[in-house]
């Protein structure tokens, strides 16, 4: 009953990516996209941002951007496309941080809640949106690092919490709320508390 009840949790979970999928052609906003478009497309000729041409951003996105091009094309859709890709990884960390504290079908639900309450309402590959999805990794290495006590966790939680902060044209954006995640992060590796790790979460 219990390996029913998981295999539910996971259609669930593939549920709400399919329901995401069918957002991804919709609510295009000119001014945006053709913002990223236009900052990736100076890349692909040679720009530098801040330098050659007005980065609204820090620049590193852009320069994802302007890889996506020139790898599929030059199409505003790829860029959904990627933007897809990483969620549909983070969804699934979603639901396996989730089942720590609820049944499967709980933690999918839930799951499938904060997707509808985020992607739909505007599919477009903004930097906050890669802020969010930095900030869920974070989450989840701090807790496999707690859980586990392997470093390696904690290395892969640096990256996505730096790559959260930094207004260096190397990485994404620039949030105040970094400091949040990097505050308890740093009371989280002080303290080090130890879960009860199940079989379930040493897996994940």
């Amino acid at each position: 009953m219990r390996d029913r009840r998981e295999i539910a949790g996971w259609l669930l979970v593939g549920a709400s990516l399919v329901y995401l999928w069918m957002f991804m052609p919709r609510g295009w906003v000119p001014h945006d996209e053709g913002t990223l478009g236009q900052s990736a497309e100076h890349i692909l000729l040679g720009h530098l941002p801040h330098v050659d041409y007005q980065e609204p951003y820090t620049g590193g996105l852009s320069l994802l951007h302007a890889a996506v091009f020139k790898v599929f094309g030059v199409d505003l859709v790829y860029l959904r496309w990627v933007l897809f890709a990483a969620f549909a990884a983070v969804q699934l960390l979603i639901y396996v941080i989730l089942r720590r504290f609820l049944e499967p079908i709980g933690a999918a639900l839930v799951a499938m809640l904060s997707l509808t309450w985020s992607f739909p309402n505007y599919f477009a590959s903004l930097p906050s949106w890669w802020v969010l999805l930095c900030a869920i990794v974070c989450v989840w290495a701090f807790i496999r690092y707690t859980e586990t006590g392997s470093l390696r966790f904690a290395a892969a939680a640096g990256p996505a919490c730096r790559s959260r902060s930094s207004r260096r044209a190397c990485t994404f954006s620039w949030r105040s709320s970094w400091r949040f995640c990097t505050g308890g992060g740093t009371v989280w590796f002080a303290s080090r508390p130890r879960w009860e790790a199940s079989a379930w979460r040493s897996r994940f």
